[in-house]
């Protein structure tokens, strides 16, 4: 039988390169999806015998019921992401983050559905200078977003039993094109304001941060979905490349576009300062990331040239913009 997998979140920016890569694997899908930000990206594969599309509002515990049913694995991406889109509603993003978390992960334990992934992120580390920090490393909130994510970490770890397991997956910031676009994202915008400001503004040049290809952290999606559930229950992964300070990813970009100008802002502070080890999920599940920061800031700049995005500073790719935000959020 054709596994059934239930995405949340599925019509954004990783959703609309993880739903085809499922398909193209004989997975059935069904997408549960507010569309907040506009259902586009689903046309691809809107017509695919083996997708089903549910609109509707995580928050909304009938609605999450009606979604599970038939399914045995649940890939959760909805969610707020980011601290700009966390910070215009606290209270919408405490609904959404973490007390929708909860009401799929308690209908998943109802219906009996063992299989549960959970998408976080490797901001919950925030600041940290000793190393390379894994999966046990002591957690630093400097972030609502991040205060959420931790919270469902917790909360997901809790109620692991023999019959419901969950496996949370800790992303590096994301780079790279998707069928939904976003360029409020450090590479992504960096390679934007490359092309076509000739200008990029740094803040915290020396910060570090960790990073993962868009398709790389799809691969991952499905690397849990493979595996054994003794290997992944109750687990932590965090899922990137390479890591990279910020002035040192502009000059990487330099190198492609050389009459680039580097402006150093060093009285803002970043909140943020780390560097990832990935070797968890390598070791573990035999996963290692394919594509490097070199590649997708080449990909962009080449779809960025050739004028694939009509207007690349369109607020359809930021995400976050706060008139759509205020006018959406229930």
């Amino acid at each position: 039988m054709r596994r059934r997998v239930l995405v949340t979140g599925g019509a954004g920016y990783v959703g609309s390169i993880l739903i085809p890569l499922l398909l193209k694997e004989g997975f059935k899908v069904r997408l549960l999806d507010y569309l907040m930000f506009g259902g586009e990206s689903l046309l691809e594969f809107y017509g695919h015998p083996n997708f089903e599309f549910v609109k509707g509002d995580i928050r909304d515990r009938r609605i999450v019921e009606e979604a599970l049913e038939r399914i045995d694995t649940v890939i959760h991406l909805a969610a707020l992401v980011g601290e700009e889109a966390c910070e215009v509603k606290p209270k919408v993003t405490w609904e959404i983050n973490f007390e929708a978390t909860r009401i799929i992960a308690s209908c998943c334990k109802q219906k009996k559905i063992k299989r549960f992934i959970f998408s976080s992120t490797c901001s919950n580390y925030g600041i940290y200078r000793a190393g390379l920090a894994q999966e046990d490393t002591s957690l630093n909130i400097t972030s609502l977003y991040a205060e959420t994510k931790v919270a469902c970490e917790e909360y997901l770890r809790t109620i692991e039993t023999s019959q419901f397991h969950p496996c949370i997956l800790r992303f590096a910031m994301m780079f790279g094109l998707s069928p939904k676009m976003r360029f409020n994202l450090v590479i992504n915008d960096f390679v934007r304001e490359a092309v076509h400001k000739k200008r990029v503004v740094i803040y915290g040049p020396k910060c570090w941060r960790a990073f993962t290809h868009v398709r790389d952290a799809a691969d991952a999606y499905l690397t849990c979905l493979r595996a054994p559930l003794n290997k992944i229950s109750g687990e932590i992964f965090n899922v990137g490349t390479e890591n990279y300070q910020k002035k040192q990813l502009a000059n990487l970009i330099k190198e492609y576009i050389p009459e680039l100008q580097i402006k150093i802002m060093e009285k803002k502070k970043d909140p943020r300062n780390y560097r990832i080890s990935f070797k968890k999920i390598e070791r573990r599940l035999g996963f290692k990331a394919k594509r490097s920061v070199k590649e997708g800031i080449l990909e962009i700049k080449d779809a960025l040239e050739k004028k694939i995005f009509s207007n690349p500073y369109n607020p359809r790719y930021e995400i976050w913009y706060k008139e759509k935000f205020l006018k959406s959020l229930l």
